[in-house]
């Protein structure tokens, strides 16, 4: 009798292992979480909703919860919708088994989605200055993010929520006179916390790669820094003049990295610009009638050069410290 009872029990406990084995390791498909699913997006934000193919789940015994996960899924905010790669989340079996569905943590990740609707969505679950300022200043670009967020008994999101991804050709414009194409960059965002890496981009038809630019929200407060390289290149008169509109440059060659810290205030205007560069100048052709140099340079023909210059610039409160070393040429003489 007793080698039957521990047979039976052999078996029992078996059967139990493979099962949670098997749901550890492969899961089960099933859609009878949808609308549960639906119902707890929907309490966090009304004006949200999911469209659910079959989500598929996992068994964590190490932290006794179960992951809930679907593929391909849309979300759907003011009727755009947002295609997704992925959207998982963990519930503890301890509220499965009081019958209490309640999603304590939600990660999300996408496909390629226009940067104007993933700004559309963060505004609907929380709106800030930061937010505000890119739909002002972000025109068109598509972004691909792992969007981790974890949620209190309120179901408000908590600050230790994180966000990384990838922006692809992005184009911005500020005050309509300052324009930004072909935006490419890394970033990673946590609560106050923004870091930008890898930045490429074309600036006002000037090629640019950032380092990395840093962002802290600091009493609402932007404390923006970072670092801008430009490479070596020959610009024509056509661009300068874009650039530049009087000033008269016909050609000039130059690289520069530059160093810039500025914060943002609650009127959206810039203070404490700080900016430290180096300029190197291989050449610069300056053509325009100066009557003060023909005065003492009689076979000055308004042209002016200067060749190989080594520029430094500082600019701090206000005030501009520029210091060159080169060679200048009137007329081709030295």
């Amino acid at each position: 009798m007793i080698k039957k009872i521990s047979k039976t029990l052999f078996y029992i406990i078996l059967i139990l292992t493979l099962i949670v084995g098997y749901l550890s390791i492969f899961g089960i498909k099933t859609d009878k979480f949808n609308s549960k699913i639906k119902n707890e997006i929907f309490k966090l934000n009304k004006q949200v909703s999911l469209s659910l193919k079959s989500v598929k789940i996992l068994l964590n015994l190490k932290k006794l919860k179960i992951e809930i996960k679907t593929l391909n899924p849309t979300i759907i905010v003011d009727n755009e919708k947002l295609p997704l790669v992925s959207v998982k989340t963990e519930i503890s079996i301890k509220s499965l088994l009081k019958n209490q569905f309640s999603i304590d943590n939600l990660n999300i990740s996408t496909k390629a989605i226009k940067i104007n609707d993933i700004i559309l969505f963060t505004k609907s679950f929380r709106n800030s200055k930061e937010l505000f300022l890119l739909d002002k200043f972000v025109k068109s670009g598509y972004l691909i993010a792992d969007v981790n967020l974890n949620f209190d008994n309120n179901g408000n999101i908590k600050k230790n929520y994180e966000i990384n991804g990838f922006i692809k050709k992005a184009k911005l414009n500020f005050l309509n006179k300052y324009n930004i194409n072909d935006l490419e960059f890394l970033f990673k965002i946590k609560d106050k916390n923004y870091s930008l890496e890898n930045i490429t981009t074309d600036f006002n038809q000037v090629k640019f790669s950032l380092p990395f630019i840093k962002i802290i929200n600091n009493d609402n407060i932007l404390k923006i820094n970072g670092k801008i390289l430009s490479q070596e290149k020959n610009y024509n008169k056509d661009i300068i003049g874009y650039k530049f509109n009087n000033l008269q440059i016909d050609k000039i060659n130059f690289s520069s990295k530059s160093d810039f810290s500025f914060n943002i205030n609650k009127k959206l205007k810039i203070n404490d610009l700080k900016i430290k560069s180096t300029v190197n100048l291989n050449y610069l052709v300056y053509n325009n009638f100066l009557p003060e140099i023909k005065k003492y340079l009689p076979n000055y023909k308004n042209t002016i050069k200067l060749q190989n210059n080594k520029i430094s610039i500082d600019y701090n409160k206000k005030k501009l410290s520029i210091y060159g070393k080169g060679s200048i040429s009137i007329e081709d003489k030295s």
